[in-house]
């Protein structure tokens, strides 16, 4: 019986949420603690699902 559990890597996709910005400038309202820090990782995973032809989708925040 198949792992139902297990990745299949051919079929993964990478979804970022929230990661605009408006989360990260300097004096923004929607500043959030700590993203500075998670940035550049955030920016090479990013990069490594380009690389690899993985989709790569952003949920983002519309509207004020």
């Amino acid at each position: 019986m198949p792992d139902y559990t297990a990745p299949e890597r051919g079929r993964v996709a990478l979804l970022t949420v929230n990661a605009q910005r408006d989360f990260t400038l300097p004096g923004s309202t929607l500043k959030a603690c700590g993203v500075d820090g998670a940035l550049p990782a955030m920016g090479a995973l990013v990069q490594g699902f380009r690389d690899q032809g993985a989709p790569v989708f952003h949920a983002v925040r519309c509207g004020s």
